[in-house]
C-alpha cells in the first residue's frame, strides 16, 4: 500500500475487512459513485435546489453532496452529512443491482 493512504475496510493482507465499519462507508461511496447518474432524479428529488453544475461537481464524491447540501440548505456540516446518510441508506442500491442482474 502507498505511503499516507488511508484504505479504510481493508485489513492489513489486502483484502476487505467486513468488520471494520470503514468498510461500510468505503463500499457506499464507492456505489455512490458508480451509479451516479442512475440517481439523478432522487437526488434533484429530495434536493430541488442542486444544479446542474452542483452535479457535475459532485460527481458521486459524499464529501462534496455534504459540501452542496450544506451550501445550498445553510445547515450545520453535521446536519447535512446526517441527511445524505439518510439519503444514501434510502438508495437500496443492492436491491437494483440484484433486480438488473435478474
Amino acid at each position: 500500500m502507498a505511503a499516507g493512504v488511508e484504505w479504510s475496510g481493508v485489513n492489513s493482507t489486502g483484502s476487505a475487512d467486513h468488520n471494520d465499519p470503514g468498510h461500510v462507508y468505503f463500499y457506499m461511496e464507492n456505489l455512490l459513485k458508480k451509479h451516479w447518474y442512475a440517481i439523478y432524479n432522487e437526488l434533484k428529488e429530495r434536493w430541488p435546489d442542486l444544479t446542474q453544475s452542483d452535479l457535475e461537481y459532485i460527481f458521486g464524491e459524499k464529501k462534496r453532496l455534504v459540501e452542496i447540501v450544506k451550501r445550498r440548505r445553510h445547515i450545520s456540516a453535521q446536519e447535512a452529512s446526517r441527511d445524505v446518510d439518510e439519503f444514501v441508506a434510502t438508495l437500496n442500491i443492492h436491491q437494483r443491482i440484484t433486480a438488473i442482474k435478474s
